[in-house]
């Protein structure tokens, strides 16, 4: 299934070499299921978008009625790593950090009573805030949102648009979930891990809007599938 923005170059044979690509990787990793979205950072104008499984409008009653869901707009899934540059670009942006700031990377870092690891348990040791994003460094991206504090951290996650619509153009869009302080439920050390995506539920063309609005210069746009409807010139 492809949706397009007609304001761009883009070919239907540019449109078939994602899902191809899609695909590919899906056979490569033996995933189940993947999204991929194309989009102009300076526009917010979505160029492709694929998912699968995926179904042929044409036969929909063939397939289990759970696979004609736009997952790329209506699912959530925890981001992982890739979160990591909210959390940094939050960081830089408040002034808590430079990219020449050191961390001391001690492989572990206890929150409330619970431990967070880096993978594959590394320690690191010295590094700067750049290193620390280069090598996905769970530990300092726990200690720049806490550094940060909870009021700060979460104003920054719902300006880059999370727990909220972006409203595009495509039906049954969820917001996502983020759990902030206030509720029951919620500790610091959710704070600490959703800094590395953990514990916090987006869709993936929120996640691809965030990091646009990094490339666009801090410019959060709506994301788009239609530029426009013409009718009759």
């Amino acid at each position: 299934r492809y949706w397009r923005d007609w304001s761009s170059d883009v070919c239907s044979s540019d449109l078939y070499v994602v899902e191809r690509i899609l695909r590919q990787s899906l056979d490569d990793y033996q995933a189940e299921s993947g999204t991929i979205i194309v989009m102009d950072p300076r526009t917010g104008g979505i160029y492709a978008l694929a998912i699968y499984p995926t179904f042929d409008p044409n036969h929909y009653s063939d397939v289990e009625p759970k696979t004609w869901v736009n997952s790329a707009v209506s699912e959530v899934y925890e981001p992982g790593s890739v979160f990591k540059v909210v959390t940094m670009s939050a960081a830089l942006d408040s002034g808590r950090i430079t990219p020449q700031t050191v961390f001391e990377d001690t492989g572990a870092l206890t929150v409330n009573g619970q431990t967070i690891h880096n993978a594959q348990n590394m320690k690191y040791g010295r590094v700067t805030a750049t290193e620390a994003l280069a090598h996905s460094i769970n530990v300092v991206s726990a200690r720049m949102s806490l550094d940060m504090g909870p009021e700060v951290f979460y104003s920054y996650l719902r300006r880059f648009g999370f727990s909220k619509l972006t409203e595009l153009d495509l039906k049954n869009e969820s917001a996502g979930i983020v759990k902030e302080r206030g509720q029951s439920d919620w500790s610091p050390f959710d704070e600490a891990t959703n800094s590395s995506g953990q514990g916090i539920s987006v869709t993936p063309v929120q996640m691809i809007n965030a990091v646009a609005a990094i490339a666009n210069g801090g410019v959060l746009l709506q994301p788009h599938v239609v530029r426009a409807m013409v009718q009759d010139g």
